[in-house]
């Protein structure tokens, strides 16, 4: 089984600030509506409550995925996680909120001139669950 983690977000002009903790408080946000599924957020957690059938199995925690992109490529990527189409779908007046979040993250930026435009760094922990199943008898 393998699977990946919360998105997270930083700017590469300025590794290690903390400028996109906006990006956190949106998947919050949406983490914490009825219509978040609760698979996704056990995937997000990397099934850490989990076990696997098989008496001998490995958890190996050391991939990431890490793409440079644009802000709108993350807004759309935000936009195609279920529980966020769920909540607009649900909710119609709030349609612009990944909108909104956008200018939140443009203004958090260290040169907010370019806008969606604006390159930032995205990452996933991925996780593998290994097992072998037992030999029959």
């Amino acid at each position: 089984m393998y699977g990946y983690g919360r998105p997270r977000l930083s700017c590469p002009q300025q590794p290690g600030s903390t400028v996109f903790d906006e990006f956190s408080e949106m998947i919050d946000f949406f983490m914490n509506k009825p219509s978040w599924p609760p698979a996704t957020a056990d995937c997000f957690d990397k099934y850490r409550n989990y076990e696997l059938p098989f008496p001998e199995w490995i958890r190996d925690d050391t991939l990431t995925i890490v793409c440079d992109w644009p802000l709108t490529h993350v807004l759309e990527y935000a936009g195609s996680i279920g529980g966020v189409q769920s909540f607009i779908r649900d909710k119609p007046e709030q349609k612009d909120i990944l909108v909104r979040f956008g200018e939140k993250f443009v203004q958090a930026l260290p040169d907010p001139s370019e806008g969606l435009d604006s390159v930032v760094r995205i990452a996933w922990d991925v996780f593998l669950l290994m097992g072998r199943k037992p030999s029959a008898p």
